[in-house]
C-alpha cells in the first residue's frame, strides 16, 4: 500500500497536495474540502449511512478544523457513541 503522505512537507505554507490536487496553502485546501462536505451535508440519505454524527450542519463542519489541529496525517480517529441512560 502506498503512503499517501509520501514526500510531502507537512505543516509547510506553500502549496499543498492533497488526493492529486495543488493548492496554494492548506487553508485553501481545507476550505475546498469543507466546501465539498457543505455540500454533501444537503443530501439527505447521505446522513441515514451508518456512524454518521447527530448534530447540525455547523456542528458537523465546527468539528473538522479540531480533528485537524488535534491529529497528525495518518491518525486514526474513533468517535464514541453518546452515552444513554
Amino acid at each position: 500500500m502506498k503512503d499517501l503522505f509520501d514526500g510531502q512537507n507537512l505543516g509547510a505554507s506553500g502549496p499543498v497536495e492533497c488526493l492529486g490536487q495543488t493548492f496554494p496553502s492548506d487553508d485553501a485546501r481545507r476550505e475546498q474540502f469543507l466546501g465539498l462536505l457543505r455540500e454533501k451535508l444537503r443530501d439527505p440519505e447521505f446522513r441515514t449511512v451508518e456512524g454518521f454524527p447527530i448534530g447540525s450542519d455547523e456542528d458537523i463542519l465546527a468539528i473538522v478544523p479540531s480533528i485537524l489541529h488535534y491529529t497528525e496525517p495518518g491518525d486514526l480517529v474513533l468517535a464514541g457513541s453518546p452515552a444513554r441512560a
